[in-house]
């Protein structure tokens, strides 16, 4: 059995500093800074449904997948910290799986990186 990552990235009060992006990524990072607010949205919503045992591993797949979009870009856009919060919640997912954890030891085990990763992103949306 394949032992779940915990997460590498310290905890850190308030927002990561933006990082400087080339001016042409300004208008692209202003755009991923606007669709965070429904991301966070989705991933309260699929939170409920873990813990109301509504479609577990459907809900920690569409976790995983999108925490891998944002892992993709957030760093890419000056959102580094964003970014390995991301691939940890995507990895701890992912992880589970292979492990043949069963979806809800799964999601307990990735409930807190989550947590930590949408403080996260919350932050960003308070600079």
């Amino acid at each position: 059995m394949t032992p779940l990552r915990q997460s590498l990235v310290p905890e850190r009060p308030g927002s990561a500093p933006r990082e400087a992006v080339a001016p042409g990524l300004a208008a692209i990072q202003a755009r991923f800074l606007e669709l965070i607010c429904d991301r966070v949205l989705v991933f309260e919503t699929l939170k409920k449904d873990l813990e109301a045992n509504r479609k577990p591993a459907l809900a920690l797949t569409r976790i995983a997948d999108l925490a891998h979009k944002i892992a993709g870009v957030a760093a890419t856009l000056g959102f580094p910290h964003a970014g390995e919060l991301a691939a940890d919640v995507e990895r701890a997912v992912r992880d589970g799986a292979a492990a043949g954890m069963p979806a809800l030891q799964t999601w307990e085990r990735v409930s807190p990186t989550l947590e930590q990763f949408l403080d996260e992103l919350e932050s960003l949306l308070d600079d």
